[in-house]
């Protein structure tokens, strides 16, 4: 299964099994929902499905990280959801039943030779150069990549510790560093916004934000392109995409933009992870934080759109 019950708060396909440890007839078929497996990518479920006197197990791999538009961000995402798959033994001989939400596209991932006789059976398989270059990397992952999964249950703590306590962290980490190109081969083919060179808005001229998970701000005012940019990115958290807005630290000419993300994101909780440097020029005046007011009670007045905002 490669598609997700609600996409963006919105349902998209139906849920055709019981919740866990609980059973439910379907047209004469009766489906008990036995055990499951989280994984950080994917879950796989087991189902007990009986019809009359006949019983069978029935499993599922259910990949919970593909996005609603576009492909996943990172082949390593899928491969441990594929060598699942492979592991599950087959006796009978009977066929894998394969969906997404549309039957097609996140269901289509094959190519080369393949590819041709695959399009020519079913239409838009592989359908975008994002798909192709993904169907590459996922193989190539495959073949040469790490074993990195580890099951959200009851020993994920002690997997944890066994693992800092020996060197794969650090093989891990080189691994990441060595693969970093793979990234980057996946940056988005869409168009994205032109925003106007704002190297004033950057602390570090060397660190700007990829286009690829580049937020940008309401323009204020309207006639001002170069409002819309901000030093600021989204990261994703554990099965939960855009989860953090990661920035710099605000410095004097962006105070004002800083607290628009916050009110246009509607954050209620900021991290601030900066050792704070009095000497430092870039700070903004009257305060250690340099985007909070200087006493309890203050407020700080910030232009947004026909509002003024109290943070």
């Amino acid at each position: 299964m490669l598609a997700n019950i609600y996409e963006n708060g919105k349902k998209k396909v139906e849920k055709y099994w019981p919740d866990i440890n609980e059973d439910r007839d379907f047209d004469g078929i009766r489906v008990q929902y036995v055990s499951t497996e989280v994984f950080a990518n994917y879950e796989f479920r087991v189902f007990n499905v009986c019809k009359k006197n006949v019983q069978r197990k029935i499993e599922q791999l259910h990949f919970t990280s593909w996005p609603d538009h576009g492909v996943p961000l990172y082949s390593q995402s899928l491969v441990p959801f594929l060598q699942k798959i492979l592991k599950i033994p087959n006796k009978s001989n009977s066929p894998v039943v394969v969906h997404c939400r549309m039957a097609a596209g996140e269901g289509s991932i094959d190519f080369l030779a393949n590819l041709e006789n695959i399009r020519s059976q079913r239409a838009n398989m592989v359908d975008n150069v994002d798909q192709y270059k993904l169907a590459h990397l996922v193989v190539l992952e495959c073949l040469f990549g790490m074993h990195t999964s580890i099951p959200c249950n009851e020993h994920m703590d002690k997997d944890i510790e066994a693992l800092l306590q020996s060197n794969v962290i650090k093989a891990q980490l080189k691994y990441l560093a060595d693969t970093e190109w793979q990234d980057k081969a996946m940056d988005t083919t869409w168009d994205v916004e032109e925003v106007p060179i704002n190297t004033d808005k950057d602390r570090f001229v060397d660190i700007v934000p990829e286009q690829q998970h580049q937020i940008y701000l309401a323009r204020y005012p309207l006639q001002d392109g170069r409002s819309s940019y901000i030093n600021a990115i989204q990261v994703d958290g554990f099965r939960n995409p855009g989860r953090y807005i990661v920035t710099q630290q605000p410095m004097p000419n962006t105070l004002g933009d800083f607290w628009r993300l916050v009110a246009e994101r509607k954050s209620t909780l900021i991290i601030s992870l900066n050792e704070i440097n009095q000497d430092d020029e870039q700070l903004c005046p009257g305060t250690d934080m340099n985007f909070k007011p200087d006493v309890k009670d203050e407020y700080i007045l910030v232009a947004w759109g026909k509002w003024k905002t109290k943070p």
